[in-house]
């Protein structure tokens, strides 16, 4: 049975996800098309883009409840970008931002130590394809031992599944214990026994004292689910991907209002591409005249996409039309 309505929290936290270009040095064949293209160039001018941002977070703190922000770094590969950490240490000097980083981890140890503690999180995607493990392991263990919290995901490609298990054998052996999870691949056939064994994405939690040491180093969103009979349970995004709920056409979402997603061209949106504040225009974060220009109505949309797939979108807040009482 599948939800009535979603309802993500805290409230008070906008998501920003900044994928700043599609250049990658990993060609793997199930990303998403377009994602390692290398059409979109990394931004030359990292000061303005970190003053526009800026009048972003001013523009959500006057307008909204909004009171944090957690910004997730993505790609491509961001750790390409020249000025990454020129930008990550601008906007975390006025702000009360957490700054994540989506990675295949690929740079160089020294690069590692000299960079990782700029970031809240790092989330490794390790891809069977084209990551060394050793390297890998070795570069999940630095950013844990510069005090950054760390999750490696590994991508589980049904075609080298075998390849992919003994990843995670190799991963269990290292040197520091960080989480461990898996991540099904959209729109790609699974076997039911694979399937099985993907019904549980956790394979290794963190120390504990570890994760407690963190727990204020990043906005942690949980998200409920509410169902027709009147019954609420927690839900992950793993949980609704595997179930096929993910289908929200003619739901109001509050997409915009609690996540926003900004493209390699600085066009403020939806992964689902979607027009945000029900407004005829898009805004652009790259825009010379950005803070003068960024004036919209926050407020909930109606979602117009087949399927959502991506996080934190498939998790916010979320209702059925017409909206059943609480």
């Amino acid at each position: 049975m599948k939800p009535v309505e979603i309802i993500s929290t805290p409230e008070d936290v906008l998501r920003i996800s900044f994928m700043v270009s599609n250049t990658c040095n990993y060609t793997c064949s199930y990303c998403f098309p377009g994602s390692n293209a290398g059409t979109k160039p990394y931004v030359k001018n990292w000061h303005r883009t970190a003053n526009n941002f800026k009048s972003l977070f001013d523009y959500y703190l006057s307008n909204t409840n909004k009171k944090k922000f957690s910004l997730e770094i993505t790609g491509g590969e961001p750790t390409l970008w020249p000025d990454l950490q020129l930008f990550c240490k601008e906007i975390q000097t006025h702000y009360n931002v957490m700054i994540s980083l989506q990675s295949n981890g690929s740079r160089t140890l020294r690069w590692w130590n000299e960079n990782s503690q700029l970031f809240s999180k790092v989330l490794l995607s390790y891809h069977i394809q084209e990551s060394n493990i050793t390297s890998f392991i070795e570069v999940a263990d630095t950013c844990y031992a510069n005090d950054t919290f760390v999750v490696a995901t590994v991508c589980m490609d049904p075609n080298n599944w075998d390849q992919c298990l003994n990843a995670i054998d190799s991963m269990k052996n290292s040197k520091y214990r960080w989480y461990i999870r898996l991540q099904k691949l959209e729109n790609i056939e699974y076997t039911p026994d694979q399937m099985s064994f993907l019904m549980k994405p956790i394979i290794r939690l963190p120390n504990l004292w570890y994760a407690w040491k963190h727990r204020s180093k990043f906005y942690n969103k949980e998200s409920k689910g509410k169902f027709l009979n009147g019954s609420v349970k927690k839900l992950s995004q793993h949980e609704i991907s595997l179930n096929k709920w993910n289908h929200f056409y003619n739901w109001e979402c509050n997409l915009g209002v609690d996540s926003l997603f900004i493209t390699p061209d600085g066009v403020i949106t939806g992964t689902c591409n979607q027009i945000l504040f029900n407004e005829k225009k898009n805004y652009n974060i790259f825009d010379t005249d950005f803070s003068n220009n960024f004036n919209p109505t926050i407020k909930p949309l109606t979602c117009k996409s087949i399927g959502c797939y991506c996080v934190p979108e498939i998790n916010l807040s979320k209702r059925s039309i017409p909206i059943l009482p609480l």
